[in-house]
């Protein structure tokens, strides 16, 4: 098969890690693969063995030389890139791939001739409300709309197949590089001299970096032996001497091992409970205990679930963790069984399968 896929821009977020290893998947199964991007964008943050097709809000063809800072473009600037960019390739394409909502209407005007599939990485609208702004607001009532687009549906979470205004019945898991995340070889019922809590924090709010650090906080006033870690925190929450410390992983092999020095990972998103998330399915792959609010595949028989924005349960947790040795490994155990779902060889056929029918 050709497949092209329209990116508004290359960048960091864990969507674009699961487009670029699904291209270099599909190329390793013998298909074509192109990228097109508008020239506003940073060269490939996680690496793809796909080409690449860089267009200007001219439609004028260009090269990485020719790259600009992101914010150079708005999004009407992108839609013109790949509209008229798209228009002018030769090549034929069986499937055009749309994949954030913003690219929904360029692919879905194009005059291509190819199956236009639009893959749903989370419900976007809600993330611009949340931001508040009447720009964001905009953006979101463009996402909103972009899930009444005749286009076929793919999510990438079973909570998503009739979630508000998105109806889908294909669903694709997002991926992992098992090889990458793998379990450490260490005894977890051994005693420690320092127990070390992780999360990946954001500022976002509904991120709820806020009550790891909470919780932390009440359950050190009881216990001297315990550490927070926060990966890709804000420099300026760390705080050594009350045990606080920020960790910046430069890539995938130093995030795995970020997870595998931890004794308990909490991951504490707010919203749209369900959906895969990446913190818990990396966490569960390095054999870490894990703290969650509701994100798949996390439950009772893996994990130890919190309500949302709950300091106290986070504290709570915590501490039954660390005094119940035996059922921590059962459910670390339990976890390992079920990430193998995520293995990128399964998660690239099955939705190149979506493509053949």
């Amino acid at each position: 098969m050709r497949i092209l896929i329209p990116l508004l821009e290359f960048g960091k977020a864990g969507g674009y890690r699961v487009l670029s290893k699904l291209a270099n998947k599909w190329i390793e199964f013998g298909h074509q693969v192109d990228f097109i991007v508008p020239i506003a964008s940073i060269e490939p943050y996680f690496p793809t063995d796909a080409r690449i097709y860089w267009f200007n809000s001219s439609g004028k063809s260009c090269t990485a030389s020719d790259l600009i800072p992101v914010n150079e473009y708005k999004f009407w600037n992108r839609w013109q890139a790949l509209y008229k960019g798209m228009e002018q390739l030769t090549s034929t394409y069986d499937v055009v791939l749309a994949n954030h909502s913003l690219t929904a209407y360029p692919v879905y005007f194009t005059k291509i001739k190819a199956k236009k599939f639009y893959y749903i990485q989370a419900y976007e609208p809600e993330y611009g409300i949340l931001d508040g702004r009447l720009s964001h607001k905009i953006l979101s009532l463009l996402a909103w709309n972009s899930y009444n687009l005749k286009l076929s549906k793919i999510v990438n979470s079973d909570v998503y197949r009739n979630y508000r205004n998105i109806t889908a019945d294909k669903v694709v898991f997002p991926g992992l590089d098992l090889s990458v995340f793998y379990p450490k070889s260490i005894n977890e019922s051994k005693d420690k001299k320092v127990y070390k809590i992780g999360c990946v924090g954001r500022i976002e709010p509904y991120k709820g970096t806020k009550y790891v650090l909470d919780g932390f906080k009440l359950l050190s006033k009881q216990r001297n032996d315990i550490e927070l870690h926060i990966a890709f925190g804000d420099k300026n929450i760390e705080n050594k001497t009350d045990k606080v410390f920020v960790t910046t992983p430069a890539n995938d092999l130093e995030l795995s091992d970020f997870y595998r020095s931890m004794n308990i990972i909490v991951a504490p998103g707010t919203v749209q409970m369900g959906g895969v998330h990446y913190p818990i399915i990396e966490s569960m792959a390095c054999g870490t205990s894990i703290i969650a609010t509701g994100y798949y595949p996390a439950d009772n028989t893996n994990a130890w679930m919190v309500p949302i924005k709950d300091s106290v349960a986070i504290a709570d947790r915590i501490e039954t963790i660390i005094n119940s040795p035996d059922l921590r490994n059962i459910k670390i155990e339990k976890a390992l069984s079920e990430v193998q779902q995520f293995d990128w060889n399964i998660v690239a056929t099955k939705m190149s399968n979506y493509f053949k029918q």
